[in-house]
């Protein structure tokens, strides 16, 4: 093989050698947004829960979320950013 070809060779074997991982980062990178969009809707459908149980009831429980299907580790992840989603709509329409 002469040098030239060698050196070509080389050369592909790099590229595909970093394909890999600069696939790896593309897909990494579009697996956090997906979560984060994800992630986004939860919080947005949990708020609106909580809007509307305080509409009805006037007040809410996290027994309330429990019984419209939520589970214990959702409202431990999302509740606290739903609540605050909450609280900025209130203050924004109290403007």
């Amino acid at each position: 093989m002469s040098d030239e070809t060698k050196a070509a060779v080389e050369s592909i074997a790099a590229a595909f050698a970093a394909w890999p991982s600069e696939f790896g980062a593309i897909c990494d990178r579009v697996s956090a947004a997906v979560r984060a969009e994800a992630y986004g809707d939860t919080v947005e459908s949990l708020a609106r829960e909580i809007e509307a149980i305080i509409a009805r009831q006037g007040s809410m429980q996290e027994e309330d979320l429990l019984t419209l299907g939520w589970s214990k580790p959702a409202l431990v992840e999302t509740l606290p950013d739903a609540l605050e989603t909450v609280r900025a709509r209130a203050s924004r329409h109290l403007s």
